[in-house]
């Protein structure tokens, strides 16, 4: 789906500029967060069964309120970004509020050293994206980070999946 995203984007810069490339981008990263979250939670192919319609509005709700942050207050949206993934993988369970609590309380020093790591993996990605903005990387660079955005995702939901795991 990230590479089917980083074709379409490249291809429909042309046929509207920036601001279409942006809704897709939003949308594809709304709709890869929620089916990866879904995914993971699920542990298996087999007990996938899609992301549902909350899990899919809390993806949406992320994405907006990162991407607000991202023009209003750009060092800030790093680390609401990191706070997704568990926050997701927990709607993803069914059980947000219940298990944002359980790790708190089981592992907190866990939990906030990995918050911490994902505040720093959030901000070397925002950052590389910024670079390669500004180097005119092209459908090269968009393609590149989309793969690495993906790849970094499903990792950080693991991470944090296995964090929900171990508190319980």
């Amino acid at each position: 789906m990230i590479t089917l995203a980083a074709l379409l984007q490249a291809l429909l810069w042309g046929f509207g500029g920036a601001p279409i490339a942006a809704v897709l981008s939003g949308l594809v990263i709304t709709l890869a967060l929620a089916v990866s979250a879904a995914w993971v939670a699920g542990g298996s192919v087999e007990t996938f069964r899609g992301p549902g319609l909350v899990l899919t509005l809390w993806s949406l709700g992320g994405v907006l309120v990162v991407s607000t942050l991202l023009v209003a207050l750009p060092m800030v949206a790093p680390v609401i970004a990191a706070i997704l993934p568990a926050t997701l993988m927990t709607v993803a369970a069914r059980r947000p509020w219940r298990d944002l609590g359980w790790i708190w309380r089981r592992a907190p020093l866990r939990t906030a050293v990995w918050l911490l790591l994902t505040i720093v993996i959030c901000a070397a990605i925002w950052l590389l994206s910024v670079v390669l903005g500004l180097v005119g990387a092209g459908v090269v660079g968009a393609f590149a980070w989309w793969v690495l955005f993906g790849i970094v995702q499903l990792r950080l939901l693991r991470v944090w999946r296995g964090v929900l795991r171990r508190a319980h």
